[in-house]
């Protein structure tokens, strides 16, 4: 299989050092769960402040893996599994909810940035459970592949906004009871949400200058062809836009 950079990267990064030695012969022990203490969603949020970290961000909130993931606790996928559904809660119960009750605008946008962070911390931990589990003789190809894609594009929306403010929002749930912040699936307030913004996007897209292409430029009442396709490819832009940064879909 040929992994992405990302991929590889998480594998790296999110490893502590190699397992010591510590039986009389040469096998190697089984460590101990690195995710001992139970964590809050606020302690473990990496939303807020400025767009543009995220990837390193939750690689280092989920720190201290083995280098052999083969040799992962079975707590820590735990951990890692509640950590991914406390997220995926708090994008429902707060970010969605939140976003959706605010008005088109930069408010709306700082709102997206944080819910962007959030997704990547969620994802972070389903593909570092699922590395770790396909190192232990799991078939989860498909589903690692999926979340993968997922988590790919969520890191680029991330980069892609860097520097601009994200606003972080509180979500009361642990992850050593993560059912008791269970947050059904609303589709219609996730719709909303991204409808609100849609039309952030595109507002902001008008006032950066895509809403003038396609203008009368000699004064005939009439737009070119050449300026006419400026102006469609223009509302595609704008169109992709909405489905990288407000898509309804990643939840699980």
């Amino acid at each position: 299989m040929k992994f992405s950079a990302v991929f590889t990267t998480i594998i790296a990064v999110a490893s502590a050092a190699p397992f010591q030695d510590i039986s009389s012969g040469s096998k190697l022990q089984k460590r101990a769960a690195v995710f001992a203490t139970a964590k809050t969603y606020d302690e473990l949020s990496i939303s807020g402040k400025n767009a543009g970290t995220a990837k390193e961000d939750a690689l280092q909130k989920l720190s201290g893996l083995p280098t052999d993931l083969s040799q992962v606790d079975k707590a820590d996928l735990t951990f890692l599994g509640n950590v991914n559904k406390i997220a995926n809660d708090a994008e429902r119960g707060a970010y969605n909810a939140k976003i959706a009750e605010t008005a088109p605008g930069e408010d709306a946008l700082a709102l997206q940035r944080a819910k962007i962070q959030n997704k990547v911390l969620k994802l972070t931990a389903s593909v570092l459970s699922l590395q770790a589990k396909q190192a232990q003789g799991k078939n989860v190809t498909a589903k690692l592949d999926t979340e993968t894609k997922k988590l790919n594009k969520n890191i680029a929306t991330d980069v892609a906004n860097a520097g601009k403010p994200a606003t972080a929002l509180k979500f009361n749930a642990s992850t050593d009871n993560p059912a008791a912040a269970n947050v059904p699936k609303d589709k219609t307030l996730a719709a909303k949400a991204a409808d609100v913004i849609s039309q952030s996007n595109k507002a902001a897209g008008g006032k950066n200058g895509t809403a003038t292409q396609g203008a009368d430029t000699k004064g005939t009442g009439k737009k070119d062809k050449k300026t006419a396709r400026s102006d469609i490819e223009a509302v595609e832009v704008v169109e992709v836009a909405d489905k990288v940064a407000g898509g309804v879909e990643e939840e699980e």
